[in-house]
């Protein structure tokens, strides 16, 4: 009998031992939980907190525990689910877990965001208790805000966005991919890239692919097909995008419709085709120069007459300053130039000009501004060479005094006449 009381004693001893091991075991999984555990008694009385509660919020467990449930809401910024916190009420005895978000105050006044969740730990009336977990998900909601800005932003960027996973599958295609294009997110999300890559240019899209992968940052102006297979042009710059680890994840694309541009262009192209055409048969000078006076363009009538070669000007050796023989001449013509870049208007006046012989030769020229579509980058020069037409007046004014001198000095009487009706001019 004796024994048997003796083996009794030793089998609750080892299971008291056994329950305080694993009281001591849950204690220390609780206290290296990173939530705050909290507990409190059918009187609101704060029976437990673990020392969470200090990395959290800055308090120690013994400025809490004691404290009346009530008493936390010193540190709520924003009032939380109060059923939480009164799981005790008669109209709270059911089973149920109760959750809530609000903001809170840190003891240095720094704001933190909590998730609190409650639920009945014993609903005895004598032993009555509740448990909390409060979890801080500061970090998680102010990246959420972050990712929701950026979601806004890229949701109002116009550019076209574009993102693809390692395999060049489409992972994110924004409002401005979708206005671009025609083809809606959850059309084309899912979807390879090469859906809006024109057939003929597949071996360019590959060599693009290898490209980025080799660390490369791509900028390139280059043809997409829109939901309507046609094709307008973009100016796309692309990256690699990198995961938290800095293993490469995939790409990501930022474009712009250059279409209007491209079409302007190539107007552009075919207008200066014709100018050169008609410049280059033209008996005109014609000649195109940047703002340092360096001669760009001149035709072969301008070249020719000047005494200068293509040569000269791929060597950037002809000025416009060349071709005037003096600084009276050159300072004339260069306010000239002035006058012709800030005005509408642009009268031609007559130039003295000079060729690399010495020669003069006189134009009657304009100018007008050249605009790299922004700023005014240079003049184009157009000339009409006047030499002869100066010859001949001059001619005429020499010859009109030798006759007049005559005239004068004549000892005899001379009388101009009419031919025909005989009638005296002079």
């Amino acid at each position: 009998y004796i024994h048997g009381i003796m083996t009794d004693i030793q089998e609750r001893k080892k299971t008291h031992e056994q329950l305080i091991q694993n009281e001591e075991n849950f204690q220390k999984m609780i206290e290296n939980i990173s939530d705050i555990i909290l507990t409190y008694n059918k009187d609101n009385k704060i029976t437990y907190i673990s020392s969470s509660v200090y990395r959290i919020l800055g308090y120690q467990p013994k400025e809490i525990i004691g404290k009346n449930i009530k008493d936390l809401k010193s540190f709520f910024l924003e009032e939380p689910e109060t059923r939480i916190f009164f799981l005790n009420t008669e109209e709270n005895q059911e089973e149920i877990v109760l959750y809530s978000e609000f903001k809170a105050s840190h003891k240095n006044g720094t704001e933190k965001i909590l998730e609190a969740r409650g639920r009945h730990l014993s609903r005895d009336s004598k032993d009555w208790s509740a448990v909390i977990s409060l979890r801080d998900i500061t970090e998680t909601k102010t990246m959420e805000q972050k990712l929701i800005f950026q979601s806004v932003i890229l949701k109002n960027v116009q550019d076209f966005i574009v993102v693809t996973d390692l395999n060049s599958f489409i992972t994110y295609w924004n409002e401005g991919a979708e206005k671009l294009s025609g083809y809606t997110a959850s059309e084309i999300i899912g979807k390879h890239i090469s859906i809006i890559w024109p057939q003929e240019d597949t071996l360019q899209m590959k060599q693009l692919h290898d490209e980025i992968y080799s660390g490369k940052e791509i900028r390139q102006e280059l043809q997409i097909l829109k939901k309507d297979k046609t094709k307008i042009w973009i100016d796309i710059k692309i990256n690699f995008i990198q995961d938290s680890d800095g293993h490469i994840s995939g790409t990501i694309g930022v474009a712009k419709d250059i279409s209007e541009k491209k079409r302007a262009l190539e107007l552009l192209l075919q207008s200066e085709k014709r100018f050169r055409e008609i410049a280059e048969l033209s008996p005109m000078f014609i000649g195109e120069a940047d703002l340092q006076g360096t001669v760009l363009y001149a035709n072969p009538f301008f070249l020719s007459t000047y005494g200068y070669t293509e040569k000269d000007i791929s060597e950037k050796k002809l000025l416009i300053s060349s071709i005037y023989p003096d600084e009276k001449e050159k300072n004339k013509a260069f306010r000239s130039l002035r006058k012709h870049l800030e005005s509408s208007e642009h009268p031609f006046e007559e130039l003295k000009t000079v060729n690399k012989d010495g020669k003069i030769i006189f134009m009657l020229g304009t100018a007008s501004p050249v605009s790299d579509g922004e700023k005014i980058c240079g003049f184009r020069l157009i000339g009409i060479d006047i030499s002869e037409k100066k010859k001949m007046e001059e001619d005429l004014k020499t010859a009109e005094l030798f006759y007049k001198t005559l005239f004068n000095e004549f000892p005899y009487g001379l009388v101009l006449a009419d031919f025909e009706t005989l009638h005296p001019i002079e």
